[in-house]
């Protein structure tokens, strides 16, 4: 375990110089907090707006996607009805052309 030595004038001296000439003053201090803290505020608005946005979006091609399954859907009833329907005309034709009738 590291000792603790005593504080001397002269530590205390760098250490008061660290405080106030490395880092900013207190007021330009305070101050460069608020404008950090404006910017951050600022930087957090413009992504929720772009979040909103494209939340919107998501939900319009939601939409989107949810119509196109549903006329997919449709789509797929219909080209069966339709296949049904060829097939009946079919049978008719085979009918109609069948050598039985033909005599």
């Amino acid at each position: 375990m590291r000792r603790m030595e005593p504080i001397t004038p002269e530590d205390e001296k760098i250490g008061n110089r660290m405080e106030t000439s490395v880092f900013f003053p207190p007021k330009q201090r305070i101050e460069r907090v608020e404008q950090i803290t404006g910017d951050l505020i600022s930087f957090i608005a413009k992504t929720q707006v772009k979040t909103t946005n494209f939340e919107y979006q998501l939900v319009q091609l939601e939409m989107i996607a949810a119509r196109l399954e549903t006329k997919y859907k449709v789509l797929i009833k219909e080209n069966a009805e339709i296949l049904q329907r060829l097939e009946k005309l079919e049978q008719r034709v085979d009918e109609l052309t069948s050598p039985a009738l033909i005599l």
